[in-house]
């Protein structure tokens, strides 16, 4: 008599992470259409209109790489040019990166970490508003977000299927935004000072190896778009590390659509950073 085979049930926090992305993509879904595209937008519009190879010649002269308009590209395809249709990829994306998001923190800290670092990321205003543009914002979060992961993996468990996903994750970043070589420029970092605790030379040419790969990929790109590179113009004006820190809470904690002033909200925030902080210590 054959043996019985028995399914696995799902356990309850299975159904809470599936809760959590499902949150998470209504929030992105919800009104793509109320406000109208706007300038930028129109420019991933026209570049999806061309072909891949147009459009490597044209994100040449831009200041973006030419990742996500392939990926546009081949979206408008099947679903369209509507409002809604252009946005939705985002919005896909962005949800894709709240999964990616329990995920790391479940492999780094648990179950409980995992649960809170999914609410957060799914009611972040400012993952959604930039979840709902036609640019590469989103995508460039969401493969940032699965190169970090990769990365731990690989760290864990150092096999060449995990590096080659990194890899993969990596050179996707580089290609989709050039502030991506940051991310990858600080992972070198934490590897370069794990290794020096540990020494493991069998690792190190693996690595070694994979960030030549990544240079061997990129670097004929950053060439030939070196014109536009080194002559772009300043858009903003400049400005001051307290102001830049006043954005960066106001902006990854309330969102965009607030205005720039010290509200209780703020500290807010910065108290639940510091705890936080302190926790972790």
């Amino acid at each position: 008599m054959p043996a019985t085979r028995f399914r696995r049930r799902p356990s309850p926090t299975f159904w809470l992470f599936a809760l959590v992305v499902l949150a998470a993509f209504a929030l992105r879904a919800y009104g793509l259409e109320i406000q109208s595209l706007w300038n930028d937008e129109g420019n991933s519009i026209g570049m999806a209109r061309r072909g891949f190879l147009a459009i490597a010649q044209h994100t040449a002269r831009d200041i973006h790489p030419p990742l996500y308009y392939w990926t546009l590209h081949a979206w408008v395809q099947g679903a369209g040019f509507s409002v809604a249709a252009l946005r939705l990829l985002s919005a896909f994306y962005g949800t894709l990166t709240v999964a990616v998001v329990m995920r790391l923190a479940r492999d780094w800290f648990g179950d409980r970490a995992a649960l809170v670092a999914g609410v957060a990321a799914a009611v972040s205003p400012f993952a959604i508003h930039y979840a709902q543009e036609v640019r590469m914002y989103a995508l460039v979060t969401l493969l940032g977000a699965l190169s970090w992961w990769a990365f731990g993996a690989w760290l864990n468990r150092p096999t060449p299927r995990r590096l080659a996903l990194w890899w993969l994750a990596a050179l996707a970043v580089a290609y989709t935004h050039y502030f991506g070589v940051a991310l990858i420029a600080t992972q070198n970092l934490v590897w370069a000072l794990l290794w020096w605790r540990e020494r493991r030379t069998r690792q190190a040419l693996a690595w070694l190896t994979a960030q030549a790969g990544l240079a061997l990929c990129y670097l004929p790109w950053l060439w030939y778009s070196r014109t536009t590179l080194l002559n772009w113009p300043a858009i903003s004006e400049a400005f001051g590390v307290g102001f830049l820190v006043r954005e960066l809470v106001r902006v990854f904690s309330l969102g965009e659509s607030v205005p720039p002033t010290w509200s209780p909200w703020l500290w807010g925030f910065l108290a639940l950073a510091g705890l936080g902080l302190w926790g972790a210590w």
